[in-house]
């Protein structure tokens, strides 16, 4: 757990030159970072760099899918033969679809944040928030380098659990210890690395609207709890 204490983000930190190694250093010092975080800050450069690595991610991960003996089963059986050049075209196109349909999701996450933060009286710019948002991202981005890390190891099915989800929700670890199929779809809806970026959030915010940890904690988490909710309802539809 970080401890954060307002009065030790100085000014020389609050000024500090922006950088692309803040998000690596976003990792082990959370604090030095998102509380240094300006309005005068660009964001271009990082959501550039998010994009590229958002791509990458889905593009391997979509590749090693399309090889699983599921999908080139329905390939054989559907008498489909693309040329290899218009399968990786397809491929690209697709993958660039899902990549924005990820930042569209930032975005509605975004928005969900600044009502929260509103209900919760915390001021600061549009632009801090959504920086705060993106360096959180970076969990995530772990979650999905661990995710294609174990798609290369061994063989790989549309229906492991490896493919239908990430690697670190908790349904995972209850998949090896019940059946309950109920039990398993709720904590399948509770993701460690998400936690983590959620929490990054809470911490960003605290920081950014110079108030308490409890409050920005519990303005990020309120959003977290209310998506929690909705997957929990459709999963059960």
């Amino acid at each position: 757990m970080v401890s954060v204490n307002q009065a030790s983000i100085t000014p020389e930190k609050a000024t500090k030159k922006q950088s692309l190694f803040d998000l690596i250093k976003v990792i082990y010092s959370p604090a030095e970072v998102l509380g240094s975080i300006l309005p005068t800050y660009r964001m271009k450069g990082i959501i550039f760099v998010f994009f590229i690595l958002y791509y990458a991610f889905n593009y391997f991960v979509s590749n090693k899918l399309i090889m699983t003996d599921e999908v080139q089963k329905i390939l054989g059986e559907s008498g489909l033969e693309m040329p290899a050049s218009v399968m990786q075209l397809l491929q690209i196109i697709t993958t660039f679809f899902s990549t924005i349909i990820a930042f569209v999701i930032l975005l509605v996450t975004f928005v969900l944040l600044r009502i929260s933060t509103k209900l919760f009286k915390l001021s600061f710019s549009k632009k801090q928030l959504f920086l705060v948002l993106l360096y959180a991202q970076v969990p995530i981005l772990i979650g999905k380098g661990l995710k294609l890390a174990f798609m290369n190891w061994g063989d790989l099915s549309l229906a492991s659990p490896v493919s239908t989800g990430t690697i670190t929700n908790l349904g995972l670890l209850a998949s090896q210890i019940t059946t309950n199929e109920f039990l398993i779809n709720l904590l399948s809806s509770i993701d460690l690395l998400e936690v983590w970026s959620y929490f990054l959030i809470g911490l960003g915010i605290s920081l950014i609207g110079h108030t308490t940890m409890k409050k920005g904690v519990l303005s990020s988490f309120a959003i977290w709890g209310f998506l929690f909710v909705i997957n929990v309802v459709v999963a059960l539809i």
